[in-house]
């Protein structure tokens, strides 16, 4: 019985059919297969890939509160941002506490714009009515602001020059600030800070 079978299979395998099959049709099939292995490992590489690019790093609550509080102090106005390295700063001197710092501008800040500057001039020589030469001479200035297109597609002008705003006056609340010690030392340590008189300064001290 054995036998008998793979005498069949042997005659399937020397039949005409294999025996005339087209060289470069067979050539061609096995190119195809051999394609389709290689897009199926390709496919698995790039996902692979994809997924370890994309996969967001693990963060402790510490490392997220920072980011939030650098990305918003980005963003503060002025004001804010003198205020928060102050009370750094005050929150570190020797006998002092919690610090709230408090700071008013007398304007905000101003911007000196870059700007391209067109000027053009005309000379003119008509004949007066009375035989005579009359010279009429025509200025033209024009002013633009210089703008820049970022790569986002957004525009912005270009700033020659800002103008910091002027401190109208400085409150300090800080633990500690009974003293006379210790207030002396913070209102030494905001005129040197900011660069403010004295009588501009009030330090008062925080309720326990």
């Amino acid at each position: 019985m054995a036998n008998n079978e793979k005498e069949k299979i042997t005659k399937i395998f020397n039949s005409d059919i294999f025996n005339n099959m087209n060289t470069k049709l067979v050539r061609r099939l096995f190119i195809l297969i051999f394609a389709g292995i290689l897009f199926i490992m390709l496919g698995n590489l790039v996902d692979s890939d994809q997924s370890s690019e994309f996969k967001s790093p693990q963060l402790n609550s510490n490392q997220k509160n920072t980011t939030i509080d650098m990305k918003g102090y980005q963003q503060a106005s002025p004001e804010v941002v003198m205020e928060e390295k102050l009370r750094r700063v005050l929150s570190n001197l020797s006998g002092v506490g919690k610090v709230v710092v408090d700071i008013t501008l007398d304007t905000g800040s101003e911007y000196l714009y870059a700007k391209n500057n067109d000027f053009s001039k005309q000379i003119t020589n008509e004949e007066a009515t009375d035989g005579g030469e009359r010279r009429i001479e025509q200025k033209d200035q024009q002013q633009e602001v210089v703008i820049i297109r970022r790569s986002d597609g957004s525009e912005k002008a270009v700033v020659r020059k800002e103008i910091k705003p002027k401190i109208k006056g400085v409150l300090v609340v800080a633990q500690g600030a009974e003293s006379s010690y210790v207030k002396a030392d913070l209102v030494s340590a905001v005129k040197v800070g900011l660069g403010v008189p004295a009588y501009k300064i009030v330090i008062l001290p925080m309720k326990r």
